[in-house]
């Protein structure tokens, strides 16, 4: 038997001869306090929390130890010899899923491609490509195949009707990633960003339980409520990593983010639409506010990554931005949560 610590099986540490306490009648262990397992191991990521595994001589996983137990002084368990557990960290957690929801700024999605192509670790990318643009299906089809042979990375390429708009990537954690593939963290980006070369890497070193951890973000001062005027970082402080003092914010914008997947769970409060809005407003295109919402409602964190995307710019850009048109809707929405759900 054997026992191993870290993030997922694939990226844990044998600590079965230093740290283990003792074996009793082959298939009980005694664990001896997490906090010695993680100022003796040469560990990369020391703020996360880690799981301990158990594996067969043959390195197959028969239990893994959930987070809660880590923080035990002391763990004793008895491992059930017909147990059989799916591990769901292997192999998906090594995994990066990246989601990208495509509509009209198709001449962007080779750019993005290429440049994912170039990331730290691209061989390690899972690309979802959502195409809400169901008459440019033959283009964005073209551009995803035509060089698959050199790329390093996996892409997955689905056509949707934009009948959810950018909420489509939250369905699709829910239905997808969490159902197919187990996952725990999924980034999201725009289709109209770029990245430094070490930007995924970055970010995924970052994931966190309960929390959504983004480069953008609005931060408003209480009875100053202005969606687009009032927020005391702007957006050229996130681009720039000004005001660098603001590391949490009342919004978060998801291109360019990561989050816990949990939160698209079936049973989420992130589906209990409000049956109360303004007539005229389209929660699958508020889908930015609602999520921000959502993750406060749970108690958890709206973070700042630092790690600032690279825009992509052109003539039609701003007239096709959903952002552009959607500047009275956002402004009611805000109100309509901050008066009716107590956002801030």
């Amino acid at each position: 038997m054997l026992v191993k610590f870290g993030l997922s099986l694939s990226e844990s540490i044998d600590v079965t001869s230093r740290f283990i306490k003792n074996f009793v009648t082959g298939n009980t262990i005694i664990i001896k306090r997490r906090t010695k397992l993680d100022k003796r191991l040469n560990d990369p990521y020391p703020r996360l929390l880690k799981k301990i595994f158990i594996c067969d001589a043959n390195n197959k996983l028969i239990f893994k130890f959930s987070q809660k137990q880590l923080f035990w002084k002391e763990i004793n368990f008895k491992i059930p010899t017909t147990l059989v557990i799916k591990d769901r960290d292997n192999p998906e957690n090594a995994t990066r899923h990246i989601i990208l929801v495509c509509w009209k700024r198709l001449d962007f999605l080779r750019l993005q491609l290429n440049n994912l192509n170039r990331q730290v670790g691209s061989k390690d990318i899972h690309l979802h490509i959502l195409n809400n643009n169901s008459s440019a299906k033959d283009k964005i089809e073209q551009i995803v195949y035509q060089d698959k042979n050199s790329r390093k990375f996996k892409i997955t390429l689905r056509h949707y009707d934009n009948s959810h708009c950018c909420f489509e990537r939250f369905y699709y954690i829910r239905d997808v990633l969490l159902v197919e593939y187990n996952v725990e963290y999924a980034i999201i980006i725009d289709d109209d960003q770029q990245f430094s070369n070490d930007w995924v890497e970055n970010m995924w070193d970052k994931r966190r339980e309960k929390r959504f951890l983004c480069w953008y973000g609005k931060v408003w001062k209480p009875g100053k409520y202005r969606y687009w005027r009032d927020s005391t970082i702007a957006y050229r402080d996130c681009l720039n990593n000004g005001q660098a003092n603001i590391c949490k914010f009342h919004y978060g914008g998801p291109g360019g983010s990561i989050i816990d997947c949990s939160i698209c769970d079936p049973s989420s409060i992130l589906w209990n639409f409000p049956d109360n809005m303004a007539e005229n407003l389209n929660i699958y295109q508020l889908d930015d506010l609602w999520l921000s919402y959502i993750v406060r409602a749970k108690g958890w964190q709206i973070r700042r990554s630092y790690l600032p995307i690279i825009p992509l710019k052109s003539e039609n850009n701003d007239k096709i931005s959903l952002m552009s048109q959607l500047k009275v809707e956002k402004q009611r929405f805000l109100s309509f949560l901050i008066q009716n759900k107590k956002y801030l």
